[in-house]
């Protein structure tokens, strides 16, 4: 949604500025400009875009996803195994499990995705149901009922989006091709962070050495 824009500019300034930093340093071309800033404000449209969908399908509209790198996700693979010899029975392979997100291994997904995003359902639901708890209010002007006429809003809370949370929703395989484009261009920003961190360092270290060596005293 709107609310993460701010967040992919900023990676995408950092990403792109590191490497113009890093071209302007090894070949002494300078890209940095007005064309630069273009790129990223279009490139920051096109990843809201892609957010915007990610959101919606964490809200129970999996269907939003764009699935840009779609065709990147790699299909199941097939695991070959003997006939049963107790039965007799078998074609001679047998489908693996598909891993299920965007990381590998299947761990990941459940430490990085499906824990943070149950703990945000359930942050989602504790505050949507102190809201439904606000009396007249509320229930006059805030809550919306199901479509079948509930309004017991204290057991099904207050907004539809937050009934509809799909905490997996990472699983549906165009969602799951999105989460690894944002969270790669996310990653890219930090390490570059990372990256420049050390060598102002490795710089200032460097610096230190030369200084101290030039302040040293010479011996007769």
């Amino acid at each position: 949604m709107v609310t993460l824009l701010p967040v992919n500019f900023i990676a995408l300034g950092i990403t792109f500025g590191g490497i113009a930093s890093a071209l302007k340093r090894s070949t002494g071309v300078d890209i940095r400009g007005r064309m630069l800033e273009i790129i990223v404000v279009l490139l920051t449209s096109a990843l809201t875009l892609v957010t915007s969908g990610l959101v919606r399908g964490y809200f129970g509209d999996s269907s939003q996803c764009l699935g840009v790198l779609e065709r990147l996700v790699p299909s199941p693979p097939t695991v070959h195994f003997a006939p049963s010899q107790a039965t007799g029975e078998g074609e001679g392979f047998t489908p693996a499990v598909q891993q299920e997100g965007p990381f590998y291994p299947a761990l990941l997904n459940k430490v990085l995705l499906d824990i943070p995003f149950k703990q945000l359902q359930l942050w989602y639901q504790k505050w949507d149901f102190i809201v439904s708890k606000l009396g007249f209010v509320s229930h006059r002007f805030i809550c919306v009922p199901t479509a079948d006429g509930n309004t017991d809003y204290s057991t099904i809370g207050c907004s539809p989006p937050t009934r509809t949370i799909n905490p997996q929703f990472y699983k549906d395989v165009k969602c799951s091709a999105d989460l690894s484009l944002v969270l790669g261009v996310w990653f890219a920003a930090l390490g570059v962070l990372l990256i420049g961190s050390m060598y102002r360092q490795l710089r200032g270290a460097r610096r230190n050495v030369a200084a101290a060596g030039r302040r040293r005293p010479h011996q007769d």
